[in-house]
């Protein structure tokens, strides 16, 4: 397994962790904390294994793209670290032990800062596609905009769904996704999110650069 296709795999494995661990009312508290605790694992290693990117930070001349990029990854990082720090807090089964002093509030800013990475993760992928795209090895073809022309349209539907605005504005609500009606489902609306949000973003800053360049 060359570097390319190891960092992909770590990417997908990272990208299902993560959605598995937003299925708590259906997987149960333990696998829940078991899935989170290995994405973060993993999400350890991909920082490390992206260690230049750090010291990249003050050199060279920062353009549109790279400050979008560089508030995208402060964001995904500020809401990761915020995971990190209250899931110690509110853990009922991995780290109990620890005996951490937890509230109410504490679960709520658990689950506020893990519906905001979901928008900064869906976000840092538009930013970086065409990165993701060298390393997937795909052309920009009409099939590809086909798909992103499909996936749109039902973002609206799938936010409603998944109560999302309410869940980002952190509003207190009841109402939790039924697994036992359904489960698949719930996947592919996130998945519809966070592919609605990479696109939106991808297109932003496609059309920011175009316009640099039509300036110049």
């Amino acid at each position: 397994m060359n570097h390319k296709t190891a960092r992909l795999f770590v990417d997908s494995v990272a990208a299902a962790l993560f959605l598995l661990s937003m299925a708590y009312y259906w997987l149960g508290n333990l696998a829940h904390e078991a899935f989170g605790a290995s994405f973060f694992a993993v999400l350890i290693w991909h920082n490390w294994r992206n260690w230049r990117w750090y010291l990249a930070l003050t050199k060279g001349r920062y353009n549109a793209r790279r400050i979008v990029s560089l508030l995208l990854n402060s964001s995904v990082l500020i809401a990761m670290t915020v995971l990190v720090i209250t899931s110690f807090s509110i853990s009922r089964s991995l780290f109990e032990f620890l005996s951490l002093p937890s509230a109410y509030w504490v679960k709520e800013w658990h689950w506020f800062s893990a519906w905001w990475a979901i928008v900064a993760v869906g976000a840092h992928i538009g930013i970086q596609w065409p990165k993701l795209r060298a390393l997937l090895r795909l052309r920009p073809t009409p099939w590809l905009r086909l798909c992103t022309l499909f996936v749109l349209p039902f973002a609206p539907d799938s936010s409603k769904e998944l109560g999302l605005f309410s869940r980002l504005s952190l509003q207190y609500s009841l109402d939790f996704w039924d697994f036992s009606q359904a489960v698949m489902p719930y996947f592919l609306y996130l998945a519809c999110v966070i592919g609605s949000i990479a696109i939106m973003s991808h297109g932003t800053m496609a059309f920011v650069e175009r316009l640099n360049m039509w300036r110049k």
